[in-house]
């Protein structure tokens, strides 16, 4: 049965990986087709956030008290800081070329 698409429609957002992008649009309650695309928003998950607080919960798991549990939150906060400032070169090993 094709749709005609005169059902209520939903806004979403997809996330397109391949650019980055979230893209806010239309789509068809009854069959699921985009009808229109209303914006694109560049966006990376930040998937830090979700590390610390797996991490929090995994200490907390282990019986760790407060602060452990705190400081194992705050290492997986701060262990890839600056990452991103080092040239994707120097990063690797000597051993490695």
């Amino acid at each position: 049965m094709v749709c005609d698409h005169t059902a209520p429609h939903s806004g979403v957002s997809r996330y397109e990986r391949t650019t980055a992008e979230l893209r806010l649009t239309l789509v068809c309650d009854n069959c699921g087709a985009e009808q229109g695309e209303f914006a694109r928003i560049e966006y990376r998950p930040n998937a830090r956030r979700f590390s610390a607080q797996l991490a929090e919960l995994t200490a907390r798991q282990l019986g760790l008290d407060e602060s452990q549990v705190a400081r194992v939150r705050f290492a997986m906060l701060i262990c890839d800081v600056g990452r991103e400032k080092i040239p994707p070169r120097s990063s690797t090993s000597a051993a490695a070329e």
